[in-house]
């Protein structure tokens, strides 16, 4: 007996560390994008990294993408025309020195975290399609690999032909090269992934579960073009742009992130002054123009791939019950057992393409809520609550009055305000938030009503407008 315990005691500790060495992490989508974006990384090395990972995936995935069928593997979708913003992390902000272009920069930065969310979303969805396929494509191989065995036997027993074993055996294998390249491509994506949240490709680690989405598009198109206007990181990046610029005593070269799709399409150095004030503007007015066109297009893929669904569901049970009528003709002898498995194929076809549609919705979704300007993390610029007045005193004497102009506000939220311009009848200056202080005078020796304007320009890259007039 104490013989039988020392042998099952050692068994028993190699098992259970054998389980604990074989746990795998899991990791859900929300902790990729929680660990991408992690406080303690600089967002320019990690874009940095996260670029480098995915242009690494493509390039694998190109060696052996045109081998592999539109039904098994939808990665191109993640290049399709709805991708947003693209930065090309090739040279990075360098001018500070003044506030306005610091907050452009600010907000460039959050557009990167936007593009590395949608990404790692698109990597993610993209990994858990060709799961889903995987799984379908090997229970056709048990159906092709039984055919197989059958005609084997029959040719045994002088009822087959080598033809049509061999024809089997050609099915079987042509599958199998199918369920490798899709092997292979969900290996390359995953070590991108992982490489991007700097964990070796070598870890044990498993991708959690594709969480039902419980996001709600705006209920109309005009709704969801004025959400992604005013969330989108670029064109507040813009108007940042735009006021330095207006505001530049001499040209400074400033250098930044080069965009494709929406995003700053400039090239890598330009010269900010008060003539490119103009370009600027216009840029933005592209850039919106370029949103507002992509959500549109959006909501009406949406609506196809929704029609294509309903479409889809009807083939696939259609397919269903070809597949089960000719299993029950073959039982009754009526037809050859190849029918079956012809029919079958079909069906598990079908199945495929509606998995393949449903990863693309959810894809479409992702790439949606990207120019929409949601699902972004440690987002420091959001917006608050602010009020301000226009607090305005005149002061008289003998010769000429004395005109004071302040902003009212509450102390916590001066800092939202980047500048305060004085304009109207009597002012023409423009003050720069650098220590809450936004009071201004002058003297003046006319007399009548007079307007005195103020515009403040806040951190979120919105302008308040304020005004009132003054008899002197």
């Amino acid at each position: 007996m104490n013989l039988l315990l020392k042998k099952i005691l050692p068994l028993t500790l190699l098992l259970t560390f054998s389980l604990g060495s074989y746990a795998k992490e899991v990791l859900s989508l929300q902790d990729l994008k929680e660990e991408v974006l992690a406080e303690n990384l600089d967002i320019k090395i990690q874009y940095e990294k996260y670029y480098q990972a995915q242009r690494s995936v493509k390039n694998n995935l190109g060696e052996f993408l045109p081998n592999l069928s539109a039904q098994l593997f939808f990665w191109n979708t993640s290049y399709a025309l709805l991708y947003a913003v693209s930065p090309n992390p090739t040279s990075w902000f360098n001018y500070r020195a003044s506030q306005e272009m610091s907050l452009a920069e600010q907000y460039v930065t959050e557009s990167i975290k936007l593009n590395i969310l949608r990404d790692l979303s698109l990597s993610f969805i993209s990994v858990k399609h060709q799961q889903e396929l995987l799984a379908s494509l090997k229970s056709e191989e048990a159906i092709l690999a039984q055919a197989y065995e059958m005609a084997q036997n029959r040719e045994r027993i002088g009822l087959g032909s080598a033809a049509d074993t061999f024809y089997h055996s050609r099915n079987l294998m042509k599958h199998q090269q199918q369920i490798y390249m899709v092997e292979t491509a969900m290996a390359i994506q995953k070590e991108g992934i992982l490489m991007s949240i700097n964990k070796s490709p070598k870890d044990d680690i498993t991708l959690g579960e594709l969480e039902k989405s419980v996001f709600v598009m705006p209920q109309t198109v005009e709704d969801a073009i004025n959400m992604g206007v005013n969330n989108a990181p670029e064109l507040t990046a813009h108007t940042f742009m735009a006021e330095g610029a207006r505001h530049m005593v001499r040209g400074a070269k400033w250098s930044f992130l080069s965009f494709s799709g929406i995003g700053l399409g400039y090239p890598a150095t330009l010269a900010i002054e008060r003539s490119k004030t103009a370009e600027i503007e216009l840029k933005k007015d592209q850039v919106e123009n370029k949103i507002e066109n992509q959500i549109a297009l959006a909501y009406e893929q949406m609506d196809i791939l929704d029609e294509r669904i309903e479409i889809q569901k009807e083939i696939v049970f259609s397919a269903q019950e070809s597949a089960q009528r000719a299993e029950d003709l073959h039982m009754g002898g009526a037809v050859d057992y190849n029918e079956v498995v012809k029919m079958k194929r079909i069906h598990f076809a079908e199945t495929r393409n509606m998995i393949s549609l449903k990863m693309e919705k959810e894809m479409n979704v992702a790439k949606l809520k990207r120019l929409l300007g949601l699902d972004a993390t440690n987002n420091e610029l959001n917006e608050v609550a602010f009020t301000a007045a226009l607090d305005v005193n005149v002061y008289d004497s003998a010769r000429r009055s004395k005109v004071v102009v302040d902003i009212d506000v509450e102390p916590a939220l001066k800092e939202q305000i980047v500048s305060v311009t004085y304009s109207g009848d009597i002012f023409d200056y423009r003050i720069q938030n650098l220590n809450g202080n936004f009071s201004l005078y002058t003297k003046v020796n006319t007399s009548g009503e007079k307007l005195v304007k103020a515009t403040l320009l806040l951190v979120t890259g919105e302008k308040v407008e304020l005004e009132t007039t003054i008899n002197l």
